[in-house]
Order: C-alpha cells, then structure tokens, then sequence
C-alpha cells in the first residue's frame, strides 16, 4: 500500500482529492433529488447534523495528519542541525591528533560535508545513501587505525566517539527519511472521510433543492490543497517542503 501511494505524484495526489471530493458532492446531490421527488418522502431532519459531524471528523482527521507530518519533518530538519554539529566535534577533536591522521579525517569529513549538502532527488536518493555510507565507512577505518594503536589515549577515544555519534545520525536520517511517514491505513481513512463527508453534503443540498456549485469547488479545492501539503511535508525527496541544507552547506564552506 504505501508503494502505491508513494507512487503517485503530488499532482496526481492533488488531482485525485479533487476529483474524489467533486464527484462525491455530485453523486450526492443526484441521489439527494431522487430522494426528494419520491411520493413517501418526509423529510430528513438528521442529515444536516449527520453531514456536520461527517465534516467534523474530516477536519479533526486533516488536523491530525498535519500534526504528524509536520512533527516528522520538524525531525528530519533537526537532524540536520545534529549532523552538522556531529561533523564539526569530529573535524575540531581530528584537529587535535598527529598530523597525518588528523589530515586523513579532515579530508573524509570534508568529502561527507560536501555531499550531505546536496538534497538528493528521489531517483538518486538510493546511491546518495549508498555514497554516504561509504564514506563513514573510510571514517570508521581511520577510528579503527587509531584503536589499534598502541598510543591509543583519551583524546582517541574522544574521537572515535563522537565518529560513532556521527554514524549513528547517519543512520536516524536514512530512517527518517524512508521510514518515519504518515501511515497507509491514514491515507485510506482520509479518502473515505473526504468522500462521504463531500457526498453527505451533495445530499443535502439535493434533498434541498438548492446549491451553490462555486462555493462547493471552492470547498473541495481547499480539502484537496490541505492534502496536498500532508503528502508534500511527508515526502522529504520531493515537493516544497525539502529539508533545508543550508546548514550543511555553510559547514561545507567552512571546513574546506
């Protein structure tokens, strides 16, 4: 399932809420008249409560993935921050062993900083990911020389922590970033709330008699760009709402 949704475009997402939210007001609107030219028909008094409830747990439900969208790319914008911060203690503490060493490190950092400082698309996040790792791996190589050394003091073991601090942050941003999304079982129930909330509301304005077709696409509309900016926020590698890199970007300039 998520496959699927991760497979349609953010156009394609806007679209289908639209088309969703249009043609469930209209199919209600047909039954609602059909309902009011019937010989036994009285009268529904619940259906204008019944459709503000509809639209109630809609909006608590769009309030909701917002929420969790939003919180989770407020995650993935602090572990840049982290990151940069983790890079920086390795490059100042490097700075601190024999030369040789020290510049080995200063250059495997430097080449991580430069790379965490492009934003991948989705079509290269896959290799950007695979490059990121073997650089750590270069890292963690140099940490392994300075463990085997038989000079090994504090000040190593206050390196190779704070490398091992930085590849673990490697590690909660691949997470975050493949892991951390709005569940598939939302984006269902989102759907089906959007759908019968737009149907309820076409049947009531068909058992009326009466609606106001601009104010229903402007309704629709404005359900289907809310959703747009759930999915934009939960999709990191793609859309508007990317993680800024100028952090990383900055570090990159600085170290180099």
């Amino acid at each position: 399932m998520s496959e699927l949704l991760e497979s349609v475009s953010l156009w394609g997402i806007l679209l289908g809420s639209m088309t969703i939210a249009l043609a469930g007001s209209e199919l209600g609107y047909i039954l609602g008249k059909r309902r009011s030219q019937r010989s036994d028909f009285k009268g529904e008094a619940q259906v204008s409560s019944l459709t503000g409830a509809h639209l109630g747990l809609f909006a608590f439900m769009l309030a909701f993935s917002f929420s969790l969208a939003a919180g989770q790319a407020d995650q993935r914008k602090s572990l840049v921050l982290e990151e940069s911060i983790a890079i920086e203690d390795v490059y100042l503490k490097a700075g601190l062993l024999t030369s040789s060493q020290g510049n080995e490190i200063h250059r495997i950092l430097r080449d991580y900083a430069r790379l965490r400082a492009t934003a991948p698309d989705i079509d290269d996040s896959r290799i950007f990911n695979e490059q990121s790792e073997e650089i750590l791996k270069q890292l963690w190589g140099e940490m392994r020389l300075l463990l085997t050394d038989g000079d090994f003091d504090k000040l190593d073991g206050l390196v190779v922590a704070s490398a091992s601090s930085l590849i673990g942050l490697n590690e909660r941003r691949i997470a975050a970033g493949n892991l951390t999304h709005v569940p598939p079982v939302l984006w269902v129930l989102l759907y089906a709330l959007l759908a019968l909330s737009m149907l309820g509301m076409g049947y009531f304005s068909g058992i009326k008699g009466e609606r106001s077709p601009v104010a229903n696409t402007a309704l629709s509309v404005s359900f289907s760009f809310v959703i747009l900016l759930i999915a934009d926020l939960d999709r990191p590698l793609e859309g508007l709402a990317r993680p800024d890199q100028s952090l990383m970007a900055e570090l990159s300039q600085r170290i180099e």
